[in-house]
C-alpha cells in the first residue's frame, strides 16, 4: 500500500516540477513578449495609430476611412493623434491636447471655434464609447478565461486524488503477501 502511493507522490512532484519550468519558459516568453511590445508602442503614437484605428473599428463600426472622411487632414496631424491617445488612455482628453485640437479643426476646416469644439466633443464621446466597450470585452474575456482557469483547477485536483487512490490500492493489491498480525502462543 505505501509503496503505491510513494510512487504516486514521486510522479506527481516529478510532473509538477516539469510542468512548471515549462509554465515558467511560456510565461519568460509571454513576459519577453511584452517587453518587445511595450518597447515597439514607444516609438511614437503614429506606429500605434493603425492599431487604434482597428480597435476603434471593431468596437464602434466606425471605419478609419469614416473618421478621415469627418477629419479631412487631421488624421495624420500630430495633435490629432496626441488628442485620440488622450482620450484612450486616460478616458478623457488632455485640456491642453482639445485646446489645441479646436483650433487646429478651426482652421484647416474653416470653421468657427464653437463649430470645431462641437465636432472635438462628437469624437470624444465616440472615442470614450469605443474605449469603454473595449473595457467590458476585456472583462468577459478576463472572466471566461478566469472560469476556464478554475475549471481546470479542480478538475486537476480531482485527477490527483483519483491517482493517489489508485495507486493506494494498486500498491495494495501488488503486495506479495498481505501481513497479518502474528499471534504467539
Amino acid at each position: 500500500m505505501l509503496h503505491g502511493f510513494a510512487t504516486w507522490s514521486v510522479s506527481s512532484i516529478l510532473t509538477v516540477v516539469l510542468l512548471s519550468s515549462a509554465v515558467g519558459g511560456i510565461i519568460g516568453g509571454s513576459a519577453t513578449m511584452l517587453g518587445k511590445l511595450a518597447s515597439a508602442s514607444g516609438q511614437g503614437v503614429q506606429a500605434a495609430s493603425p492599431v487604434l484605428g482597428d480597435l476603434v473599428s471593431q468596437a464602434t463600426g466606425i471605419t478609419p476611412a469614416d473618421v478621415k472622411q469627418q477629419a479631412g487632414q487631421l488624421v495624420s496631424d500630430p495633435q490629432f493623434q496626441a488628442f485620440i491617445m488622450s482620450v484612450v488612455r486616460n478616458g478623457d482628453a488632455d485640456p491642453q491636447a482639445r485646446q489645441n485640437l479646436v483650433q487646429l479643426v478651426s482652421q484647416k476646416q474653416g470653421v468657427s471655434q464653437d463649430q470645431a469644439s462641437t465636432e472635438v466633443n462628437d469624437w470624444q464621446q465616440k472615442l470614450m464609447s469605443a474605449r469603454d466597450q473595449a473595457k467590458v470585452k476585456a472583462t468577459a474575456a478576463a472572466d471566461q478565461a478566469a472560469s476556464g482557469l478554475a475549471k481546470t483547477a479542480l478538475w486537476s485536483f480531482v485527477a490527483l486524488l483519483l491517482g493517489a487512490i489508485a495507486a493506494t490500492i494498486g500498491g495494495l493489491l501488488g503486495a506479495r503477501t498481505i501481513l497479518l498480525p502474528v499471534r504467539t502462543v
